[in-house]
């Protein structure tokens, strides 16, 4: 192989080893030890838009916790809350360290609001509410919706990866 064939071949390497493969999730967020890993979608009709690879929150003290005192939150990777039921409750920063966007969805799957979310290290705390009643909530780095192109209306799915012994 000459050189300048080996130069192409490289760059070709290195550019598909950098490219998106929207076909994979990212690595598992491991922001908090423990929790059950999910991999949640965001279509646009019927035309996927984003893939994250979660950690659930779905029990009262997880949802509680969310991502306080974490330090870093892995590309690609996030937080979802899920409720039993529609809620309203708002959300806060408190101990939070990193700046997240939250979209709220109702039980249709649909995303009724998304909200860029500020950390808070000394009450009060500003809080963040959606517009309507909502069944989950995902948090993923400030930023990260709009860069994938997400918008209100979208529809989020979600695979349980626990559940399949991934």
């Amino acid at each position: 192989m000459d050189s300048m064939t080996l130069v192409v071949a490289t760059t070709l390497f290195l550019l598909a080893a950098c490219s998106k493969d929207s076909a994979a999730p990212p690595a598992p967020s491991s922001a908090i030890k423990g929790y059950p890993q999910a991999e949640l979608r965001i279509a646009r009709r019927g035309q996927q838009v984003a893939v994250f690879r979660v950690d659930i929150a779905e029990t009262d003290e997880r949802r509680a916790l969310g991502l306080m005192n974490v330090k870093t939150l892995r590309q690609g990777s996030g937080v979802v809350f899920l409720f039993p039921s529609e809620t309203n409750v708002p959300f806060h920063m408190k101990d939070t360290l990193v700046p997240l966007d939250i979209a709220f969805w109702g039980s249709d799957g649909r995303i009724i609001d998304i909200l860029q979310m500020t950390p808070c290290t000394a009450a009060p705390c500003q809080t963040y509410q959606s517009s309507a009643a909502f069944v989950g909530a995902l948090e993923v780095n400030k930023g990260d919706l709009v860069d994938e192109g997400v918008v209100t209306g979208d529809v989020i799915s979600l695979r349980r990866l626990d559940r399949q012994g991934s």
